[in-house]
């Protein structure tokens, strides 16, 4: 699965993920929490840290370097689902 079918599954699917992405010339920030919109050239990320729904990211799809969702992440979206806040 390319970047952007994870991106459309993640939005459709309203699942918890981890984005990594590029910020600079040697520099990398991961962003965790759902996907909630994108186009051909930006997403739109409302963001979490411990349990919390902090705000809204939009970064550029061209910064997006990986997206994870692992069994970890799998776990934590459905706390997130059993708490409520999801």
């Amino acid at each position: 699965m390319n970047v952007s079918e994870k991106i459309k599954y993640h939005c459709e699917n309203k699942k918890y993920c981890k984005i990594s992405r590029k910020v600079g010339k040697h520099a990398y920030e991961k962003t965790h929490g759902f996907i909630v919109d994108y186009n051909e050239s930006f997403v739109v990320v409302q963001e979490n840290h411990d349990f919390l729904i902090c705000g809204y990211l939009i970064f550029p799809l061209t910064s997006i370097s990986k997206i994870g969702f692992n069994r970890n992440d799998k776990y934590f979206d459905k706390i997130l689902r059993l708490e409520g806040v999801k």
